[in-house]
């Protein structure tokens, strides 16, 4: 195995990061938001994200990645955590391929 396919499912997962932290500030409208997003951000008590926002959030993630969420698996603590988000998107994705 080369040095970048050992790389290759890292790399994945940083892009999934980026492009959840855009989705993220198309959606509370403030897409430099998205630069400040951290592992340990709060969804909600840090960015404010209100239940018509998560619902619109969620919505367009599914959009940017094109997967099918299984909204009944997702916890309201797995809302507030951006890795667990992250974790969410990326089995979703696993799911479709």
């Amino acid at each position: 195995m080369t040095e970048v396919e050992a790389r290759g499912p890292r790399l994945e997962e940083t892009a999934v990061e980026h492009r959840i932290r855009a989705v993220l500030g198309e959606v509370l409208g403030d897409e430099e938001l998205a630069a400040s997003i951290t592992d340990e951000t709060n969804i909600v008590d840090d960015l404010g994200l209100n239940s018509i926002q998560m619902i619109n959030f969620l919505l367009a993630l599914e959009d940017a990645f094109d997967v099918e969420l299984e909204f009944e698996e997702l916890s309201f603590s797995q809302l507030e955590s951006f890795p667990a988000i992250r974790q969410f998107v990326m089995a979703a994705m696993a799911a479709d391929r």
